[in-house]
Protein backbone atom coordinates (compact mmCIF):
# COMPACT_ATOMS: atom_id res chain seq x y z
CA UNK A 1 0.00 0.00 0.00
CA UNK A 2 3.03 2.25 -0.53
CA UNK A 3 3.70 2.71 3.20
CA UNK A 4 1.07 5.30 4.12
CA UNK A 5 1.89 7.66 6.99
CA UNK A 6 -0.74 6.27 9.35
CA UNK A 7 0.98 7.65 12.47
CA UNK A 8 0.31 11.19 11.29
CA UNK A 9 -3.13 10.29 9.90
CA UNK A 10 -2.22 11.69 6.51
CA UNK A 11 -4.49 9.44 4.46
CA UNK A 12 -5.67 12.22 2.15
CA UNK A 13 -2.16 12.86 0.79
CA UNK A 14 -1.61 9.12 0.43
CA UNK A 15 -4.97 8.71 -1.34
CA UNK A 16 -4.13 11.50 -3.81
CA UNK A 17 -0.85 9.78 -4.65
CA UNK A 18 -2.49 6.36 -5.07
CA UNK A 19 -5.51 7.38 -7.18
CA UNK A 20 -3.67 7.71 -10.53
CA UNK A 21 -2.91 3.98 -10.40
CA UNK A 22 -6.60 3.22 -10.89
CA UNK A 23 -6.11 3.60 -14.64
CA UNK A 24 -2.99 1.43 -14.80
CA UNK A 25 -4.37 -2.09 -15.01
CA UNK A 26 -1.04 -3.85 -14.57
CA UNK A 27 -0.48 -2.26 -11.12
CA UNK A 28 -1.71 -4.24 -8.13
CA UNK A 29 -1.75 -3.33 -4.44
CA UNK A 30 -0.51 -5.51 -1.60
CA UNK A 31 -2.29 -4.93 1.70
CA UNK A 32 0.44 -5.47 4.26
CA UNK A 33 2.25 -3.74 7.09
CA UNK A 34 -0.40 -1.23 8.10
CA UNK A 35 -0.24 -1.96 11.81
CA UNK A 36 3.54 -1.87 11.71
CA UNK A 37 3.37 1.65 10.25
CA UNK A 38 0.66 2.80 12.68
CA UNK A 39 0.98 3.87 16.28
CA UNK A 40 0.35 1.26 18.95
CA UNK A 41 -3.30 0.76 19.69
CA UNK A 42 -4.59 2.25 16.44
CA UNK A 43 -8.19 1.20 15.94
CA UNK A 44 -10.08 -0.11 12.97
CA UNK A 45 -11.67 3.29 12.38
CA UNK A 46 -8.26 4.85 11.66
CA UNK A 47 -7.46 2.12 9.13
CA UNK A 48 -10.78 2.19 7.26
CA UNK A 49 -9.88 5.12 4.95
CA UNK A 50 -6.81 3.23 3.73
CA UNK A 51 -8.72 0.03 3.03
CA UNK A 52 -11.67 1.88 1.48
CA UNK A 53 -9.43 3.92 -0.81
CA UNK A 54 -7.44 0.85 -1.86
CA UNK A 55 -10.62 -1.01 -2.67
CA UNK A 56 -11.97 1.97 -4.62
CA UNK A 57 -8.75 2.46 -6.62
CA UNK A 58 -7.77 -1.16 -7.29
CA UNK A 59 -10.99 -3.13 -6.85
CA UNK A 60 -11.01 -6.63 -5.40
CA UNK A 61 -9.34 -8.00 -8.54
CA UNK A 62 -6.14 -5.98 -8.00
CA UNK A 63 -5.75 -6.22 -4.20
CA UNK A 64 -3.77 -8.95 -2.48
CA UNK A 65 -3.02 -9.69 1.14
CA UNK A 66 0.52 -10.06 2.43
CA UNK A 67 1.45 -11.03 5.95
CA UNK A 68 3.83 -8.75 7.80
CA UNK A 69 4.84 -11.43 10.28
CA UNK A 70 7.20 -11.47 12.19
CA UNK A 71 7.85 -7.72 11.83
CA UNK A 72 4.24 -7.10 12.90
CA UNK A 73 5.07 -8.38 16.38
CA UNK A 74 7.04 -5.18 17.00
CA UNK A 75 3.77 -3.24 16.84
CA UNK A 76 0.88 -5.58 17.66
CA UNK A 77 -0.01 -9.17 18.32
CA UNK A 78 -0.57 -11.53 15.41
CA UNK A 79 -4.17 -12.10 16.54
CA UNK A 80 -4.99 -8.38 16.35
Amino acid sequence: MANPDIRNQDWKSWASAIRPFAETEQVYCKVSGLLTRASRGVGQQELHPYFDTSLEVFGVERLMYGSDWPVLLQAESLER
